[in-house]
């Protein structure tokens, strides 16, 4: 079943963005010494490297890859929608994801800026990757939606969403315990610790990685796998694989602003508050180590409890998009976690001996309140999405939802970079973050979701399925056991009233 196998992708995502924790400290730390600073001092640290300040390092790092998948992101999502090459994006993208995460097990005080440009490479890979990933979502549940109608689907696909994020947050909580224990047990330091997690990481996510997306994988009886699509579109005439990313981009934000104007809000919205989730760890972690002279025991501890908390958060948003709906839950979630932020720097500060003290007691209940965020949001939001995009160009629109989440995603470590070189600042940076979570709520609030869902009602016969029907979660003991044909559904998009026929376009990608 292909329903196993997003999950299970969800689970390698999940031990990456932990192997990103672990190598941002050591990195951070290896730059400041480059720079001539005391790593057990780095609030008074001056100096700087390569040109920039060591605790800007990492939020460079971030904007050169949110710039190159801004870029990028529409060739590759013309890839998958105009080729046959979906499943050879994610296997291509997962192979290359494995490879540099072992790669950078090489991080030392010589090797730290190779290592830290080498994450540019991962981090676009895993966009590009989690790009073609997504693609596969909504055909999941199409089957269960042709036979028990939309109300089920929306319950199933509630399901995968909310398991799907609650599984890629247990799995980070593992690899961090696991990843931390062993560089205790065997007494290494910063730097080690992070060595040894991307050695055990990387060896871990190509050999899952070959399960759910190789098909030799089925020699040993594995048949959670995803399969081959057919392409959507053949490239419109006149165009090239390369300009027709770009043109599908313009051309259908143009139409759903045109015929859906209410899931153009939506991703508005989306391109707005993703960029600060996604930026939320790479700044974090540089607002402890150099704010509050945090060492690494206690970044470690603080992203254990925000991903512990985000367990129960992600199962309880199951519960709570059944009862007030996935959108209000998305607006409240926006709203929290804004405000919340935006109080932080005012109680966690090092602006005396005293008051980094009190920062640090006060830094655990903030990781708790920031993960009940990261666990509810991210389902919220991608199931609101689901069920309010015309059926029959799903996995165009699965495309330009991804781009969303990743297109601004270079702003808020750029901002950041900017602040702190102006002001010295750290606190800058969660003002950044807070100032795009409470934006990004004005486009949610202009949405109308029953008149959304009506203007799609009439597409839904069009709903692509999938070759391996859907798993039937959301029916306590039931799995459907039904194999479909694997011929792959020809869609059409119908964005406007006069043909906006244009194939899908694109994507684009992280994380905590």
């Amino acid at each position: 079943m292909e329903t196993v196998a997003y999950l299970l992708d969800g689970v390698c995502s999940g031990a990456i963005i932990m192997s990103n924790i672990f190598l941002s400290s050591a990195v951070l730390d290896l730059a400041a010494k480059a720079a001539g600073c005391d790593t057990d001092d780095l609030q008074n640290c001056k100096g700087r490297v390569y040109g920039m300040r060591p605790e800007d390092i990492y939020s460079a790092t971030a904007s050169v890859a949110g710039l190159v998948m801004a870029i990028m992101l529409p060739l590759i999502g013309a890839i998958i929608d105009h080729t046959d090459k979906r499943m050879q994006i994610g296997q291509v993208t997962a192979f290359s994801m494995g490879v540099v995460t072992l790669a950078q097990a090489c991080v030392s005080h010589d090797t730290w800026f190779l290592v830290t440009c080498l994450q540019v490479v991962s981090i676009c890979a895993y966009t590009f990757h989690n790009l073609a990933q997504l693609a596969y979502l909504p055909e999941l549940t199409a089957n269960l939606e042709q036979k028990e109608g939309v109300e089920a689907a929306d319950k199933e696909r509630n399901v995968i969403n909310s398991q799907g994020t609650f599984w890629m947050f247990a799995t980070e909580v593992v690899t961090i315990i696991v990843v931390y224990g062993v560089g205790t047990v065997v007494g290494a330091g910063n730097v080690d610790t992070a060595a040894i997690g991307q050695a055990m990481i990387g060896v871990f996510i190509l050999f899952v990685y070959w399960l759910i997306w190789s098909a030799k994988s089925d020699a040993l009886g594995w048949r959670h796998r995803f399969l081959a699509r057919g392409k959507l579109k053949d490239v419109p005439e006149g165009q090239s694989l390369v300009t027709t990313g770009f043109r599908q981009i313009a051309s259908t934000l143009c139409g759903l602003k045109a015929k859906y104007p209410y899931v153009f809000l939506l991703l508005i919205g989306v391109m707005i508050i993703d960029a600060a989730f996604g930026a939320f760890s790479t700044i974090a972690v540089t607002y402890m180590k150099y704010e509050l002279d945090a060492d690494n025991t206690l970044v470690t501890v603080i992203i254990l409890i925000l991903l512990v908390v985000s367990l129960p958060s992600a199962i309880a948003a199951r519960v709570a998009m059944d009862r007030f709906g996935p959108f209000h839950v998305a607006i409240a979630t926006s709203l929290y976690m804004g405000l919340v932020t935006a109080v932080a720097p005012f109680l966690l500060h090092g602006a005396t001996d005293k008051a980094q003290q009190l920062a640090r007691e006060l830094m655990p209940i903030f990781a708790v309140m920031w993960g009940v965020g990261f666990g509810v949001y991210y389902p919220c939001i991608q199931a609101t999405y689901t069920m309010i995009i015309p059926a029959g160009s799903e996995a165009e629109l699965m495309g330009l939802y991804y781009f969303c989440t990743k297109v601004l995603s270079w702003a808020p470590p750029l901002l950041f970079v900017v602040f702190n070189n102006w002001t010295g600042e750290q606190k800058a940076g969660l003002w950044v973050l807070a100032a795009f979570f409470l934006l990004g709520i004005i486009p949610y609030c202009m949405l109308d979701l029953e008149k959304a869902r009506g203007m799609v009602a009439h597409t839904l016969q069009s709903r692509a399925k999938s070759p391996r029907s859907s798993a039937g979660l959301a029916e306590e003991g039931s799995v459907d056991k039904t194999t479909n044909s694997q011929e792959t559904a020809q869609v059409e998009n119908r964005l406007t009233s006069n043909s906006l026929n244009s194939a899908t376009s694109l994507a684009l990608q992280e994380g905590l």
